[in-house]
């Protein structure tokens, strides 16, 4: 099953859900969870070497020239493709600014030409430029992001790259047919993409066209084997690399005019293949969490009939007695939702401290050992072995505060566990249910109304805090990480500047010349640096808030769930909502009818998470 599938059975069930909860209170978690439930998309990233014709294979796959595409390097910006049916460009800044235009209907490439090619020349001043268009993405519900080269020209660019790749669903890795795996693509498999990445990694020869009549033909098989042998020789992390062999360009040909040929048939069975490797992980990365979400509201509407149950079976006595209950637990709920906001402000502020200090460490250290080699380098090779220390150290450096920021993340997720783990579950319930079952025997001696299982809702909890936490833990952390304390310019090309990223390497034959350039590198070492260090005091706590966030979120949003189902119950006993009468016998058998629905739904949901995983 496709990822919009899954998506679309998940938003019935909880369309579903609203039916039977809307009355009691859950009208508003349901909406939210809808709306996030929405706003999930699957995410391609398409990455490769200059003038290999990633933004000519991009248009193949929206069926139309929307990315400008020549023969030499153009595109300098981050281009995310957004479904949709509004035609328009959002420019964002490095400084926080947005601008929007919409865009023509027709000839987008040539409009699009002056703003994310190299001819604008304000182009690094741009985070990055969201693009929306229809098109078959809308029915794939995938967003596609265009990337600058991954060759050494830019090494700002090959970081911007790398960060996107961390939250990207699968990542096409566009090679050339007549020089496929070059050394460049192989170092950046080797030292951007992580382990737990390889596995979202897919391969696309494109051009064959101009090395084959067919697409299957002999050479099409001849390169492929090569590229997999070199694959498993060089990266032995890929156990069976996935290959695929195009031409964009006659691809795009046939789609924009309508026609057929044998290179379009070929590009229509490859995109079949690329829509369920995307679904596959999409689907499980993204999807889970959704699942977990429905089923935490299913149980909580379990419990909240199970509570009315009881309140519509009770004696007088027994009434006030729960209903003083229900009262408690809702004033013992508002008190631990102050207590989690202030948990949390305590927790960023430690996590703030543990990034400064450690930051601060790390780059001091990466400073002086490069102001050392710096003032040790003769010649050339010097300077590349010093770019090279530079970028493992920056790397190694951003990774242990990484590892920081996950440990204090799992530490804290370990206590508010514990701590909340009375709230998901506590005994009184238990002892609430099988109060509930002598209750309702007055009125039917044989019944075995369904009671909230406190012990299942344990396990599920625990299974959706995993869920939750793996989402957490695997997204993004780097990116913003490297974001706050390396800037828009990045530290590589703000230390190494255009002695190597503009080529001027060639003019620096003289021994003069060098010396001046290794002057100007060292005074670099130590302003980027410095600056890197004193930005981590002032963006420190902004950076434990956004990571702490999800936590905070999490568990806020059970407990506010909770509260709005004891408040729906206690308004409707005060209002005299719940009907005592005669007609009792009815609302118990209506409220057993929709608690047995709930049960449906919930098993129904382990099936869809089943099939997720």
């Amino acid at each position: 099953m496709l990822f919009h599938d899954h998506k679309s059975n998940i938003r019935h069930i909880f369309q579903n859900l609203n039916e039977i909860l809307q009355p009691l209170g859950f009208e508003d978690r349901l909406k939210a969870s809808v709306e996030r439930l929405n706003r999930e998309t699957m995410n391609l990233l398409v990455v490769g070497e200059f003038s290999r014709g990633k933004s000519t294979f991009i248009n193949a796959l929206l069926g139309a020239p929307i990315l400008p595409s020549k023969v030499n390097p153009t595109t300098a910006t981050i281009n995310i493709i957004v479904p949709g049916e509004d035609r328009k460009l959002t420019i964002e800044y490095h400084d926080g600014s947005r601008v929007e235009h919409s865009l023509p209907d027709e000839q987008v490439n040539k409009y699009l030409d002056g703003i994310v090619t190299v001819a604008n020349a304000d182009a690094n001043k741009i985070k990055q430029i969201c693009i929306s268009v229809p098109g078959p993405m809308q029915a794939w519900n995938c967003v596609i992001v265009d990337t600058p080269g991954v060759n050494d020209l830019d090494d700002l660019r090959e970081e911007v790259t790398y960060n996107y790749l961390r939250n990207a669903d699968a990542c096409i890795i566009l090679l050339d047919s007549h020089q496929p795996l070059s050394e460049s693509e192989r170092r950046f498999i080797t030292e951007k993409v992580l382990q737990n990445d390889i596995n979202r990694l897919l391969f696309v020869m494109n051009r064959m066209d101009e090395v084959d009549d067919q697409p299957d033909g002999h050479n099409a098989e001849r390169l492929r084997s090569y590229v997999k042998k070199l694959l498993v020789e060089k990266v032995p992390a890929i156990q069976e690399p996935i290959i695929h062999t195009v031409s964009s360009k006659e691809a795009l040909r046939a789609k924009y005019k309508q026609e057929s040929s044998a290179w379009r048939s070929a590009f229509d069975r490859f995109e079949s293949e690329l829509h369920k490797f995307l679904s596959h992980s999409a689907s499980k990365d993204r999807l889970e969490e959704h699942v977990d979400r429905a089923i935490g509201i299913a149980y909580n509407g379990i419990q909240t009939i199970s509570e009315r149950i009881r309140l519509l079976s009770s004696s007088e006595e027994e009434l006030e007695v729960q209903l003083r209950s229900l009262e408690t637990e809702e004033l013992r709920l508002q008190v631990q939702l102050q207590s989690l906001s202030v948990t949390m402000d305590q927790e960023s502020l430690e996590l703030s401290r543990r990034i400064q200090t450690l930051v601060e460490q790390r780059f001091s250290d990466l400073r002086d050992s490069l102001i050392r080699q710096t003032e040790l380098s003769t010649n050339e090779s010097d300077v590349q072995s010093l770019k090279s220390e530079l970028s493992s150290g920056v790397r190694h450096s951003l990774d242990a505060v990484l590892a920081v920021i996950s440990d204090h993340k799992q530490s804290l997720s370990d206590k508010l566990r514990k701590e909340f783990t009375a709230f998901f579950s506590p005994e009184d319930t238990m002892a609430l249910a099988l109060h509930n079952a002598s209750a309702v025997e007055r009125y039917e001696a044989n019944a075995a109304l369904p009671r909230f299982d406190a012990s299942r809702r344990t396990q599920q909890i625990a299974g959706e805090h995993s869920t939750f936490w793996k989402a957490a833990a695997a997204g993004g952390v780097l990116t913003y990480v490297a974001a706050a304390l390396l800037g828009p310019i990045g530290i590589v090309a703000g230390i190494i500047g255009s002695f190597l990223l503009g080529g001027k390497m060639d003019e620096a034959q003289q021994q003069q010349q060098l010396e001046q350039a290794l002057a100007e590198m060292k005074r670099n070492i130590r302003m980027q640096i410095d600056q890197i260090i004193q930005e981590s005091k002032q963006s420190a706590l902004q950076m434990a808030k956004n990571e702490i966030a999800p936590l905070h979120a999490y568990y806020k949003e059970h407990v506010h769930g909770r509260l709005e189902s004891i408040s729906s119950t206690l308004k409707s006993e005060r209002c005299g909502i719940l009907d005592h009468s005669e007609n009792l016998q009815a609302q118990l058998h209506s409220m057993e009818r929709n608690t047995n629905d709930l049960q449906k739904i919930i098993e129904q949901l382990h099936l869809i998470r089943g099939a997720l995983s």
